[in-house]
């Protein structure tokens, strides 16, 4: 597709998303939107996703959103949610734990200074993120 189009399309699902669409409605639905709007990073995507990660409920959209902001590389707002880790629910948590990575030394220090409250598949998780992120080219998967 071609740039325009793209554009387009980016457009129309912020659009839907934030006028809460009966079509967004639906989690799966959302979710699949959510992880259209990774391909392309724009400002108006980062706003969109980061008001609807305040606004779901479900653990599965903000785990891909936290994953969505690491591979855009947005420290800032991934700097901001380290503080609501522990009330993060698994998946989420286990979501930041990959993300932090993209943190460098600010997530290094984090994961540090946090590690003695890391349950045992979080260790895991951690280990298996940081076998991969010292990789070239390596992306968040999504």
């Amino acid at each position: 597709m071609d740039d325009r189009a793209q554009l387009a399309i980016i457009s129309y699902l912020n659009d839907l998303i934030q006028s809460d669409s009966a079509v967004m409605s639906i989690d799966l639905n959302l979710q699949y939107a959510v992880r259209l709007l990774a391909e392309r990073s724009t400002e108006e995507t980062s706003a969109v996703l980061s008001d609807l990660y305040d606004a779901t409920d479900s653990e599965a959209i903000r785990r891909d959103i936290l994953i969505v902001m690491a591979r855009w590389r947005n420290w800032i707002w991934l700097s901001d949610r380290r503080a609501y880790f522990r009330s993060m629910r698994p998946m989420e948590r286990r979501a930041y734990l990959i993300a932090s990575y993209t943190l460098r030394d600010e997530g290094k220090h984090w994961r540090d200074h946090t590690k003695d409250e890391f349950s045992p598949f979080e260790i895991i998780v951690r280990d298996w993120a940081a076998s991969k992120a010292g990789r070239p080219n390596w992306d968040v998967p999504l």
